[in-house]
């Protein structure tokens, strides 16, 4: 069994050396919580391997996402795969200059991509029809799709959400890929994720007058031994940092 790093020290030995690969696995919170920035951080470790690595927007386009992200990291992403499968035009002007598969099924260089592209339909099949094109002409070993919330939402009717999900997560485990799902929601909604992922990563925040908390905790990790206490943290300029243990 390979592990997949994030190369955050203290998250990577919290599952005992790293992911295990060839699993799904999701990130779970609030708005803010830092589920974008981790999920990038783990795409990042793999484009150091030399690994190749995919973004799947469906939220925000995703310039909007990855200028921010290497301009306060410094982590050179020129390398990684991105498909904009936000459904709504997106006018492309000054964009992060790294490969765009758009939600179209289309490759190409975001840099010159210059006017408003027509999105297709953003559903659960439409989206895996693309992907299994896609893996056609390569694999990808690492793969990000922000956010699993909006696809649940656009992607399929409530009475087949359940089927259709598991149908698409196994999809990549077919394909021999690792995929993290970044997804909204508190613990008391996540039956449906708790039964079929691989793991679950739980980030919370809570902001009050004087201080900025945030906390990480794995509730699942299938096929590994993991830490389950609650872990503290904040995000410095070098990412993600964690804080002492109060005792």
């Amino acid at each position: 069994m390979n592990r997949l790093k994030f190369g955050i020290q203290w998250i990577d030995e919290m599952f005992n050396g790293g992911l295990p690969d060839n699993k799904v696995y999701f990130i779970v919170g609030d708005s803010g919580t830092g589920k974008t920035l981790l999920s990038f951080r783990f795409l990042y470790e793999g484009l150091r391997q030399g690994e190749r690595c995919l973004y799947i927007a469906t939220d925000r386009p995703p310039y909007s996402i990855l200028n921010p992200i290497t301009e306060s990291f410094g982590w050179n992403l020129l390398s990684l795969s991105v498909m904009d499968a936000v459904p709504t035009p997106s006018l492309y002007s000054t964009v992060y200059p790294v490969r765009d598969m758009t939600a179209k099924g289309e490759i190409r260089e975001v840099s010159n991509m210059n006017k408003n592209i027509e999105k297709g339909e953003l559903t659960f099949d439409s989206l895996q029809l693309k992907l299994e094109l896609e893996y056609e002409e390569r694999k990808y070993d690492r793969v990000v799709i922000d956010s699993f919330t909006t696809l649940k939402r656009f992607g399929v009717e409530e009475e087949r959400r359940n089927p259709v999900m598991a149908k698409f997560i196994r999809f990549f485990i077919e394909k021999g890929s690792t995929a993290i799902f970044t997804d909204n929601g508190n613990i008391n909604s996540l039956k449906p994720e708790m039964v079929i992922s691989g793991g679950i990563i739980y980030l919370s925040r809570t902001i009050k007058r004087n201080s900025d908390s945030r906390s990480l905790k794995i509730l699942k990790a299938r096929g590994t031994q993991f830490d389950p206490e609650e872990k503290n943290f904040k995000i410095t300029d070098e990412g993600f940092e964690l804080l002492r243990q109060k005792k």
